[in-house]
């Protein structure tokens, strides 16, 4: 940026601006006018020293054309200040208010000179300093000129009394702590994201190697061209997220050097250097906290799972490929920003694990990957199950037995049960509602009705004979609706007091004039009443991509983290515990039940046809 008086239009020729007046566009944001060192010609942005450093840093800028102003031409800087007029000409009033900096010096060996015989206040701690509040700038009796019409001058000691009674020295002070402990926690997030794919890794090469066993020969080929491109895609992911890791790592050393300067600087007890530290320091937050800003929205990394061929089982010999290796986008699993105070699970247990309990859901899913996204018990110890992988609705016996089924005619999310033996089942690749009823006497599924919607509805709950779904997960406008059993919208639920962003509800459970979601973009649980008002939110480091919701007889709410690998209760005073932990749990868990007389709850897999059983205690 450059002085408003530096460009006089009634002049033919431009004169030559003196170097004093660059002044650092993104200190001058804060009000805080810093001389400029640097000017960026690809950005068209002046820089002091420190900023520059915070612009070399970036990536994307580090091979910018840089010019130093004090080797500058005289054709330079007019080419420099031409560049910055039209900015000035959009804010003429804000800048006319800024304090010349060191007027006088037409020329920039004119300034040198003064400079080397005179003062330098950035690095200089001169006597009888003072600061102006109206420009927010230091000045001295050298300077006083400029600022002569000023009211209400601070002397320099006074002013760090001042600071240090208000206690923003220690703020400051807490704020670059707790940047530094936000870059460990983001540089641990991602740790966390290289064990994930590479526990993916260890997931994937068994399934290939036993068709590999299986089959022998006819496939050896193909099943190392499937290892490669895994290798391949985990390898370049992984190495992705360790650059992330470096730029971390960078902010967080460039922060901690900072921060230990100014320690020592305090330890002095001299005011004026004390005074600029504190004002140099307070105005480099905002540039860290963008920068890490950045880095934080950008969360999202690869998951890779692989789906087999199916032709493979029965043409083994002629198939061009085993499977193939599906790439999802997962979310990261950070804290809300500069968050440092992360949940801590409780460590008393409600639950246990049954030994041998587990139910194998039999002829469900392909070698062995059930895809189940939704499972529900009734009170006759049935259990009832939607599986992607064969876009069905089953019903099972407690051991795992088929007892009825009915195929859908694409691939289905959730149900919810409406009455003792009728369901209702989301396709929303059709934007379709299915009901279903169930004999459980005569052991048969039939169809009652399709209901086509406008949008496509994900999860969907029971409502006091309504339904509640899930519509428009993953965008700007993701939102509730409440609709009849034939699919009537008779209001909508918009969330807008929301304290964690609502971009993807997944799963739904309407209980006490409450309607629970797991929004799995947020990792968050939200609890919200019919008129869309926030009542409760739960987020932690702990709790990765919140999947499916149950509630027991005494009003607790269960909700399973997918990633996490865990299962948390939500009590109805909105206590929350961690009950189970990923060692327990093992598996990822897509969904979650509880049995009908409320003695077991059942955790469900998209990555097996195996359902855990945990005894309640």
């Amino acid at each position: 940026m450059l002085s408003y008086k530096s460009l006089d239009p009634s002049g033919d020729r431009p004169k030559t601006p003196a170097l004093s007046e660059f002044v650092c566009g993104p200190c001058s944001l804060s009000r805080v006018y810093a001389r400029s060192t640097v000017f960026c010609s690809v950005c068209k942005e002046l820089f002091c020293f420190n900023c520059s450093k915070l612009h070399r840093m970036k990536e994307w800028s580090q091979n910018h054309a840089i010019v130093i102003l004090d080797n500058a031409s005289s054709q330079q800087l007019k080419n420099i200040a031409s560049q910055q007029c039209s900015r000035l000409s959009q804010r003429p009033h804000r800048w006319a208010r800024r304090a010349p900096l060191n007027e006088g010096f037409e020329s920039k060996s004119k300034y040198l000179n003064a400079l080397a015989t005179n003062h330098d206040h950035e690095t200089d701690d001169l006597e009888n300093e003072r600061y102006c509040p109206e420009h927010q700038l230091i000045y001295c009796s050298k300077c006083k000129d400029s600022h002569r019409e000023c009211k209400k001058t601070l002397s320099i000691a006074s002013l760090a009394d001042k600071i240090l009674k208000k206690g923003e020295i220690s703020q400051v002070i807490s704020e670059y702590r707790k940047f530094i402990k936000f870059s460990e926690i983001m540089v641990n997030d991602r740790l966390n994201q290289i064990k994930q794919i590479e526990s993916q890794r260890n997931d994937i090469f068994p399934t290939i190697h036993s068709m590999k066993n299986q089959f022998g020969l006819m496939v050896t080929d193909k099943v190392q061209i499937i290892e490669n491109e895994v290798n391949e895609k985990i390898e370049s992911n992984v190495k992705n997220i360790r650059l992330y890791m470096e730029k971390c790592k960078r902010a967080k050393y460039l922060a901690q050097s900072d921060l230990d300067s100014f320690l020592s600087v305090i330890d002095k007890k001299v005011p004026g250097t004390t005074v600029k530290s504190f004002f140099r320091l307070r105005t480099k937050y905002p540039i860290y906290e963008k920068y890490l800003k950045d880095l934080y929205n950008d969360t999202e990394y690869t998951s890779f799972q692989f789906v087999p061929n199916e032709e493979v089982l029965s043409l083994p010999s002629i198939v061009t490929s085993v499977g193939i290796i599906k790439e999802s986008k997962s979310s990261s699993a950070l804290p809300p920003f500069m968050s440092t105070d992360n949940v801590k699970p409780f460590d008393q247990r409600s639950l246990f694990h049954r030994k041998h309990g587990d139910i194998r859901l039999f002829g469900l899913g392909v070698l062995g990957k059930g895809g189940i996204t939704s499972i529900k018990c009734t009170a006759n110890e049935y259990v009832m199950a939607v599986a992607r992988s064969t876009c069905e609705f089953r019903v099972f016996t407690s051991r795992g037995w088929t007892v009825a089924r009915w195929e859908l005619s694409s691939l289905p999310w959730d149900f919810t049960i409406i009455s003792e033996n009728e369901v209702v089942v989301t396709l929303p690749g059709e934007k379709k509602l299915v009901t279903l009823k169930v004999d459980f006497t005569l052991r048969k599924v039939t169809l009652v009705k399709e209901t086509t919607l406008t949008e496509a509805c994900w999860s969907v709950t029971e409502c006091n004979g309504n339904l509640i779904g899930t519509f428009a997960p993953f965008e700007s406008d993701a939102h509730l609706k409440v609709m009849t059993l034939d699919g009537i919208t008779e209001r909508k639920i918009v969330i807008t007091d929301c304290p964690v962003p609502f971009r993807a509800p997944q799963y739904v459970l309407y209980h006490g004039d409450r309607v629970f979601i797991s929004d799995t973009f947020s990792h968050a649980l939200i609890a919200v009443d019919l008129q869309g008002h926030v009542t409760f939110a739960f987020r932690s480091a702990e709790f990765e991509n919140p999947a499916g919701l149950c509630v027991d007889y005494q009003g607790n709410v269960y909700v399973c983290g997918k990633t996490s690998r865990n299962v948390f209760q939500v009590t109805k005073e909105n206590e929350v515990r961690e009950i189970l932990s990923p060692s327990e749990c093992s598996s990822r868990p897509s969904c979650v039940s509880l049995s009908g007389d409320g003695s077991t709850l059942l955790l469900a897999s998209t990555d097996s046809n195996v359902i855990k059983t945990f005894q309640m205690k």
